[in-house]
């Protein structure tokens, strides 16, 4: 992994993108794929099983901790210029999406461990400070209101 020193002087903000959820990698693939075929072909018969939610709930259960730009490639590399032409004689379904996903390299539990431990050991002012593990709950009592113990002056 990079030196954190020299990486802390060249940029001044870190940024953790965690991957999608399922819900939001649903919408993406179906974002990405609508987005690929050419506009007034999206009404056409078979081109309407682009916009069924079952081919998406495939991919997203088969996607499980990948990144938005590794979607984005399975999506582009899957639907090819002629494969978009044949969406008319054959619906788009989740196997066309095998090869591209099996050429595809999602990240490791382990990878993903060490960009999380590498993004917490930053300092907070180069990361969006986490409150529940950065700053614990005070158990003194010492940082809770008081109530003010001055008196009201009847008029």
């Amino acid at each position: 992994m990079a030196d954190k020193d020299a990486l802390m002087n060249v940029f001044p903000y870190a940024v953790w993108f965690p991957s999608p959820d399922y819900d939001t990698r649903m919408s993406l693939l179906q974002h990405f794929v609508i987005s690929k075929i050419p506009p007034g072909q999206e009404g056409e018969a078979s081109t309407t099983d682009v916009h069924s939610p079952f081919l998406y709930e495939q991919l997203a259960l088969l996607t499980e901790g990948w990144t938005t730009g590794q979607l984005k490639r399975i999506v582009e590399r899957t639907l090819s210029e002629r494969r978009i032409e044949q969406l008319l004689q054959r619906p788009l379904q989740a196997s066309d999406f095998v090869i591209a996903l099996a050429e595809e390299k999602a990240l490791s539990e382990g990878e993903v461990k060490k960009m999380i431990e590498f993004h917490n050991s930053l300092p907070f002012t180069m990361r969006r400070a986490n409150p529940p593990e950065d700053f614990p709950a005070d158990e003194t009592g010492a940082g809770k209101s008081r109530k003010s113990t001055s008196k009201k002056v009847k008029k």
